[in-house]
């Protein structure tokens, strides 16, 4: 009688160890799954914003690009006389200015960190306000066919447009370094997140 009550107690206490061992394992792969859905919904956010700080990097270098263009348009405007030419200058100019504005609105409704909110709202637009009365003007009197009103041209070009074109140039660089940072911050999260991932699945073995 005592055999079978020693024996019902030891079929009891393996039952009940098995079933301890069960249910840590069902407890081991539902941290484990859990920890990997946790850090792949976070390589998936990670990786929308990667994509968005490409488009971005694109759209600056564009933006770069033209205004680029129309500084070397107002510049070839005031150093030639014939009017079909310069009217035909002058009409690519403002195509450029019209895509430029385009361009900058699609930079402007992607979502933006405060050092770019200062360089696109506050610094771009101060400098804008400067450059593009000046630049219009140098066109303006570059194309009115009097010779010194030609001389005063090439002197607002160098004076203001100049200066102020290479000013607006130097903010888009700091705007791409600003993409290369976040996009390298981003990176550095995913795999932050993957070995954290592995560290926790390693102290639960070792646990």
């Amino acid at each position: 009688m005592k055999k079978d009550n020693a024996s019902e107690e030891l079929n009891t206490t393996i039952v009940s160890l098995v079933f301890l061992m069960v249910l840590l394992i069902v407890c081991f792969f539902v941290i484990i799954i859990f920890s990997y859905e946790k850090f792949l919904q976070a390589a998936e956010e990670n990786s929308h914003i990667t994509v968005e700080q490409s488009r971005k990097m694109l759209l600056i270098s564009q933006l770069a690009e033209l205004a680029r263009s129309r500084t070397r348009l107002t510049a070839q405007i005031t150093d030639i006389d014939d009017v079909f030419e310069q009217d035909e200058l002058n009409l690519r100019l403002e195509q450029y200015a019209g895509r430029f504005a385009q361009l900058r609105q699609e930079l402007l409704a992607f979502p933006l960190v405060d050092a770019e909110k200062i360089i696109l709202q506050q610094r771009q637009p101060r400098i804008v306000a400067r450059i593009l009365p000046a630049q219009r003007e140098a066109v303006e009197l570059a194309m009115s066919g009097n010779a010194s009103d030609k001389v005063k041209a090439k002197n607002i070009l160098y004076a203001t447009v100049l200066p102020g074109q290479q000013e607006m140039i130097d903010t888009f660089h700091e705007l791409i370094k600003l993409q290369d940072a976040l996009i390298t911050e981003n990176n550095t999260d995913i795999y932050d997140g993957l070995r954290q991932t592995e560290e926790n699945v390693f102290r639960l073995i070792a646990g």
